[in-house]
């Protein structure tokens, strides 16, 4: 039987060509005040043939090292870009998913040298690249702002993309460009409805904090480390683990390397212990983690139900306003390069002068 959707809509690609992204370079693009309702932002890139040797498998993973967005010129949030990306492949959870979304956005699932295009997500408030694959819908952004909306990025170095060895890619400066998938429909129901949300915009936004920075830690050793106090709601504490040897920007992403014990202490007390590898295991697949065979799932300790799920409800979490101090102690079954991050709530609202601003929950 067919229904009738209220209010028609389509979505429409624009584009905007940049002129000074390039490798290890930082640079600003100010979003076009025309812009209305939009979906998404892209930052795509064509990437040069390689003389000799190959890009790492899913280039487009390594192109970009940090966003910052800004409004009126102040930081709404500023994103580990791999992290989020990383996050994002590892929640899909069949192989045939995880290589068709690589193969149309970042650059393929295999290790070549050949020329090819991705297009690596700028990550709006709305964005699906925040959290963790869902069929879930985060709506439009409203565009129509009383301040500028600006992205600052930080590319990737050419040890980030290519394998170790290979040649250095050619500089892609002139070769990227802003593409906007922008909601086209009514004017009065699509249009004037979502184009300006001053005073009534706000979304809950996943955040990552490094409590514990980049960290070498010997095979089948106990650390035990006093973290940097988190602060606002965490639900999560992600171990980032790759091993020791290579340096991280010549590291493979994709596989991680999990933990066997994971304890926490807040003041003192014990409040979660994993004593075991199986343990480790367990507390993924009990709380909703699942994987697929080219990206897994980083080791962590949840302070939710279902915590796979918490990107997009909420499913609980630990306030850190009234913990003093954290001791994590952490063991790995190789010698690792490893940081942890707590994962938390934070909010973006549009405030009725049309300014963005971000706070912790």
């Amino acid at each position: 039987m067919f229904t009738k959707s209220q209010n028609l809509y389509l979505k429409t690609w624009r584009e905007q060509s940049v002129q000074n992204a390039n490798w290890g370079e930082t640079w600003n693009w100010i979003c076009p005040e025309s812009l209305n309702v939009v979906a998404s932002h892209f930052l795509e890139i064509n990437l040069p043939a390689l003389g000799n040797g190959n890009y790492k498998a899913v280039p487009g993973l390594y192109c970009v090292n940090t966003i910052k967005l800004l409004s009126n010129g102040s930081e709404v949030y500023e994103l580990d870009y791999k992290t989020y990306i990383r996050e994002f492949l590892s929640s899909m959870r069949d192989t045939e998913e995880f290589t068709d979304f690589v193969n149309c956005y970042l650059g393929g699932s295999a290790a070549t040298g050949t020329a090819r295009t991705v297009s690596i997500p700028l990550m709006l408030p709305n964005s699906h690249y925040l959290r963790r694959h869902s069929n879930r819908s985060y709506g439009c952004f409203p565009h129509r702002l009383s301040s500028k909306l600006e992205f600052q990025i930080t590319m990737g170095t050419v040890s980030d993309v290519k394998e170790a060895g290979a040649a250095d890619p050619a500089s892609i400066s002139g070769a990227a460009k802003v593409v906007t998938r922008e909601i086209k429909g009514d004017s009065n129901a699509i249009t004037r409805k979502y184009s300006d949300a001053r005073g009534v915009y706000s979304i809950c936004v996943p955040r990552y904090q490094t409590i514990i920075p980049w960290t070498e830690a010997a095979a089948n050793t106990l650390q035990s480390v006093k973290a940097t106090l988190p602060t606002g709601s965490v639900y999560e504490i992600v171990f980032e683990a790759y091993p020791s040897g290579t340096s991280l920007a010549e590291t493979d992403r994709l596989t991680v390397t999990t933990p066997d014990i994971i304890r926490v202490q807040c003041d003192g007390e014990y409040v979660r212990v994993l004593d075991n590898k199986v343990r480790c295991e367990q507390e993924l697949f009990a709380n909703g983690f699942r994987t697929n065979a080219s990206c897994n799932n980083a080791g962590r300790v949840c302070f939710a139900d279902q915590a796979a799920y918490s990107d997009h409800c909420y499913q609980g979490a630990i306030h850190c306003g009234n913990i003093s101090s954290i001791t994590i102690e952490v063991q790995f079954g190789a010698a690792v390069n490893y940081r942890a991050l707590a994962k938390k709530y934070s909010k973006v609202r549009i405030q009725s002068n049309g300014v963005l601003r971000s706070s912790l929950e």
